[in-house]
């Protein structure tokens, strides 16, 4: 079977991360089991199925499959099982390149890892088979002897897997005949001092390889100390001179430029490390080391696939899309073996994909940014290679391409222009929908049906490989390179790395005080990290311990109160003991609770960086530049409460954007303002709440206009004398829109209405301030959590209520002078000229004996909408904080009533709803 350049090229990626990840593995450890698993099942969907290479893969699966089947790590045996395979698809590459036939490969496994036993007729027979690498391993072809009457009354052992990968290492390390050993005490070259040495820095040299990986610097320093070390103890010896030349002049390049590894650092000190085992090897057996001629690094400027020809695009594009159609298939979820890994994969999943889309955003802003460049990749990879675990072949697929487009990015081989921002973001978008399937098959068991198509975006991606041009011609996008800003037209970048292999460089040596610096900053590093560790808990179990701290919490009050009523009593004789430990359980209980509290507070940060995808996608459909900035996106808020604003925000921002802004350039610049427009979105504490404002520098809010349509809408009448607050507060009434021309982003009358209820639902409220012709600020302020809430404690009758002081504007006993009744029978009060309705909630849930004359009662006056209303109780007990607890199924849906509390008398209270009772009176 014919391979195509582009087939040998993707193989060869393949080989170099297989060689890279077996590296790592070593025995007691699954380092690189899960990347490998995921190489190798690359090579089976993506690569032809030749047979030789269908046989490898296959021995190789059945061994890596037993092992995750098991939960087994890595034994000796398996590490050079990894390590063979590794050598071998290197072999398979360059017997493809020069159109040889591909070497065999076969390991044997059944029942994990298969017996394996010796040949059928005797191995005097058949002669030593000489093996001198893992290159070339059939077991298969291995049969128990026949059975003589020399052996009949023994049974054979069989050989297992283990101890045939031992024997093949074992002839390896024998010279056959047709080699023989140079052996040789007295090697003038490697006297026994240097081959110590040699030893000790190869060994060394490979512990800290196991820290290198690309993206990163850890580890860099001591492997070139290392590096040092070697070419100083070495000066004279010209084989390892030659070695070192093309590994020194690299890490040089990366020091000098203040680099993290690049991907062809990590293979070139990979391949030098073979090189030293094997260099090691040779010198034992008393013979020189052979060259290190690693592989040179891909040019700067070399495309990724050969020139595409422009004789015919179209039909390339076809077979391409032709090529890539294999992946639009349904995602075979495999549920019954797959359900708990699926889950994890699922929650880190959807954290990659914010991190995608806020890098996108930060990288159409900066394209220089490395932060956002290497983000994406690494977000990528790492969804690449556990869907290709879980055999998520569309998944996989996708994010494939995508990566292997922004390694160019990263290695500033290609630059970063219009159509890989739109099409990563697009990517970005139907890997969501892929995990969305997943969520609900998570949630209601059912496998996908529907079939979420990847091929045109993964063909997009491999022409993005191409350059804006060709990318441009097959796509019929335009897509230019986007300008650094520090230059005014696009610059192509190029990489000077296979230089610095090919031709040896003068070092670049750090000085001792640069070294210990950062060697210092790598040090601080290490420990900013260990502070930020974390680890996921499902949220179910924060729940529960927030229940438990509730109950705990209620428990304390209680004996706070016993304790008083014991004092009140006189028995307790003034124990000045107890009143300590219970001062001590009130302190210890506080903390707790607050502890507790804190682990349901997230940032929102993640709810942020979606406003800012939103902004830019309404922005470039209704043809206006926008610059979104945000600030306190650390700010933390409860879990609960984080999710609910999401979609309140959202209906806010489009707002903003549709009407808030001007309609275009032209008319900012009329106003004397920069074409480009403004919002902002903040966040910060308050008190005890948490304050999120969404500001702009469009037109403002007309109150003229406002008034005008609510009055047409009948939400007012002509006479109602209202302040320019409360008319900015109208257009939260159902139904209620200023816009001209309905479109699919706003005008229909739904959103703001929305907004509010969702607010209140959430215990919060909207304050707007607007100045015409300079733009509006909308304030949510919100309680911090939605387990405990702050609340005023009113009695009526015998029973007890709680109003959260969040609503709670002023309380007082009216005279009689400021009571009066209209429309019959709806009494009112008159407070410094504001009319204000009056609800007697001893009517409203029939309490009987609570006080009916207000003149003898207390009014406490609550708010919300911008709507007051005066809530006759007999008296105010106490302000306190109280979990809150749902209510029963029996009590769900009272008018008025959103939760109960436990008091610390143990008498439990009704949590009222200020917006449910404003809209029953």
């Amino acid at each position: 079977m014919a391979w195509s350049p582009e087939e040998i090229k993707s193989f060869e990626e393949i080989a170099s991360k297989l060689a890279s990840e077996a590296h790592l593995a070593e025995p007691g450890s699954d380092n690189g089991l899960i990347p490998i698993f995921s190489l190798v099942n690359e090579i089976t969907w993506s690569l032809p199925q030749d047979s030789g290479i269908t046989t490898a893969v296959a021995a190789i699966q059945e061994v890596l499959q037993s092992m995750l089947d098991e939960a087994k790590l890595f034994d000796e045996a398996s590490v050079q099982a990894m390590r063979a395979f590794a050598r071998w698809t290197g072999d398979a590459v360059e017997s493809l390149k020069n159109e040889t036939e591909i070497p065999f490969f076969s390991l044997a496994d059944s029942a994990g890892p298969a017996p394996v036993t010796t040949p059928e007729s005797p191995p005097e027979e058949e002669g030593p088979v000489k093996l001198p690498s893992f290159d070339n391993i059939d077991f298969s072809s291995a049969m128990p002897p026949e059975e003589t009457p020399g052996n009949a009354e023994e049974e054979p052992e069989p050989i297992t897997f283990e101890d045939a990968v031992e024997q093949v290492a074992l002839q390896e390390d024998t010279p056959s005949a047709e080699e023989p050993a140079l052996a040789s005490d007295d090697n003038e070259n490697w006297p026994p001092h240097l081959v110590e040495i040699f030893s000790k820095i190869a060994q060394q040299f490979s512990a800290e390889l196991l820290l290198a990986s690309a993206d990163s610097d850890e580890g860099m320093l001591p492997v070139y100390s290392l590096l040092k070390d070697f070419e100083s103890d070495f000066e004279l010896n010209e084989i390892v001179n030659e070695a070192l030349t093309p590994v020194l002049a690299k890490m040089d390049k990366l020091l000098d430029d203040a680099s993290a590894y690049d991907k062809y650092a990590i293979q070139l000190l990979t391949e030098f490390n073979v090189w030293l085992e094997t260099a090691l090897t040779e010198i034992n057996a008393g013979r020189d080391p052979f060259p290190f001629t690693p592989t040179p690094d891909a040019p700067a400027d070399e495309p990724s696939e050969p020139e595409a020809s422009t004789s015919a695009p179209e039909e390339e594009d076809d077979g391409l899309l032709a090529e890539f159609a294999q992946y639009d298939i349904v995602m075979d979820l495999n549920m019954e073996e797959n359900e708990e890994l699926l889950q994890e994969f699922h929650t880190e999943a959807n954290d990659h994909l914010g991190q995608i889309e806020t890098a996108v955003l930060d990288l159409e802003k900066d394209v220089t940014s490395r932060d956002a460049i290497n983000s994406m990749f690494r977000s990528f990879h790492t969804i690449k290679g556990v869907a290709g675990f879980l055999n998520l072949v569309p998944v996989n697929r996708l994010a494939h391409e995508v990566e292997s487009l922004m390694d160019l990015v990263r290695n500033d081989k290609l630059g970063v222009f219009t159509g890989i921002i739109d099409l990563v973001l697009a990517a970005k978008d139907t890997i969501t929908k892929q995990i969305e399937q997943i969520t609900e098959a998570l949630s209601n068991g059912k496998t996908p049906t529907e079939v979420i198509k990847v091929s045109e975006l993964m063909a997009r991606a491999r022409w993005a490989m191409e350059g804006p041009e060709v990318y441009g011609r097959k796509t019929g996008e335009s897509s230019a390179v986007i300008a650094t800003p520090e230059a005014e037209a696009p610059v192509e970048l190029e990489s000077d790395a296979p230089e610095a292999s090919t031709t040896p460089a003068a070092p670049v040596v750090q000085s001792a005080e640069e070294i210990e610096k950062d060697a210092k900053n790598a040090a601080a590093a290490k420990r900013r990290a260990a502070e930020n560790a974390t680890i996921r808990v499902n949220t179910i179990k924060l729940d529960n311990l927030m229940d438990m701290v509730g109950e705990l919490v209620i428990v304390q009050s209680q004996l706070l109160e016993s304790s008083r009523q014991t004092e009140g009593n006189g028995t307790a004789g003034g124990d000045s003991v107890l009143q300590r430990n219970m001062s001590q359980l009130t302190r210890i209980t506080k903390e707790l609770q607050h502890t507790s509290m804190a682990l349901r507070m997230i940032p929102v940060k993640p709810t942020f960086q979606k406003m800012g995808r939103i902004i830019r996608d309404i922005g470039a459909k209704c043809g206006k530049k926008v610059r979104f900035e945000t600030f306190g996106e650390d700010t933390e808020l409860d879990r609960n409460v984080v999710e609910e604003i999401g979609d309140p925000l959202v209906h806010m921002v489009r707002n903003a954007l549709d009407h808030g802004l001007e309609a275009d350039a032209a008319e900012r610049q009329a106003a004397g303002k920069d074409e480009t427009g403004y919002i902002a979105l903040k966040a910060y504490h308050q008190g005890s709440n948490i304050v999120i404002e969404l500001s702009d520098d469009g037109r403002g809010i007309d109150p003229d206009r406002v008034l005008k349509k609510a009055i047409s809408n009948g939400i007012v009448s002509e006479n109602d004398q209202l302040s320019n607050e409360e008319i900015y507060k109208l257009i939260f009434a159902p139904g209620f829109s200023t816009a001209e021309q309905i479109t699919d982003i706003s005008g229909r009358g739904v959103g703001m209405d929305v907004v509010r209820k969702n607010i209140e639902k959430l215990r919060g409220k909207i304050e707007i301030e607007s100045e015409l012709g300079k733009g509006s600020t909308f304030r949510i302020l919100l309680p911090l959590t939605m387990a405990i809430v702050d609340g005023l404690v009113v009695r009526v009758g015998e029973d007890r209520f709680i109003l959260p002081t969040t609503s709670v504007k002023v309380a007082l006993r009216p005279d009689e002078n400021v009571l009066a009744k209209v429309q019959g029978n709806q009494e009112i009060l008159n407070i410094r000229g504001q009319v204000i309705p009056l609800f007697r909630l001893h009517q409203h849930f029939a309490i009987p004996g609570a006080i009916s004359e207000p003149k003898d009662a207390t009014v406490v006056v609550v708010e919300t909408a911008g709507k007051p209303c005066g809530l006759l109780v007999d008296d105010m007990v106490s302000k306190q904080e109280v979990v809150i607890k749902s209510l029963g199924g029996m009590m769900q849906g009272i008018p008025g009533v959103s939760g109960g509390a436990i008091l610390g008398d143990g008498t439990i209270a009704l949590i009222l709803d200020p917006a449910s009772l404003i809209s029953v009176a």
